[in-house]
């Protein structure tokens, strides 16, 4: 299970990507009303450069994974870093947090509560038009390495993972 925290419009687009692409995703959103459109519709993701436009059915739970030692996404903006730092790691204390941001900021503050932090600096156009919907180029880019430096086979399985979903 591959959890993503955040539905904003990375978090929609990443978890339908995942997920179109079999992995077993759960969404955690923020609202239980966004979890339930979510759970009745999936997410829909339309790339208007190509005019494709495709749905994907990931599982989705409001507020955060629970118990998960698996990978967690967390795609938070930069501002929200340390209350998603401080709910994730009361949840899922011992699960590999993957930090989803703009820049790597925020890796120091998943750090302050979490073993390991990768971060995934990603550059990919995204809007969120409603709770289950988001527009988004068709290609993204993500860079991943460990914080604070570093490599590894966590690291290397990130890198997989996001590479199969298309980034």
């Amino acid at each position: 299970m591959v959890s993503v925290f955040g539905a904003g419009a990375i978090g929609l687009v990443l978890a339908a990507r995942l997920a179109r692409a079999g992995h077993d995703v759960r969404v955690c959103t923020r609202r239980e009303e966004d979890a339930e459109r979510i759970a009745a519709s999936g997410i829909d993701v339309e790339e208007p450069e190509t005019g494709a436009r495709w749905n994907a059915r990931p599982s989705t739970i409001a507020g955060a994974p629970r118990g998960e030692r698996e990978v967690i996404f967390a795609c938070v903006r930069g501002p929200d870093a340390r209350a998603a730092a401080a709910t994730l790691a009361a949840a899922s204390p011992h699960a590999l947090l993957v930090n989803v941001q703009n820049g790597v900021d925020g890796d120091a503050i998943f750090a302050e509560r979490f073993a390991r932090v990768i971060g995934a600096v990603i550059r990919h156009n995204c809007t969120r038009v409603y709770a289950n919907f988001a527009r988004a180029q068709s290609y993204g880019r993500i860079a991943v390495g460990a914080h604070p430096e570093g490599a590894g086979a966590d690291v290397d399985a990130v890198a997989a993972l996001l590479r199969s979903a298309g980034y």
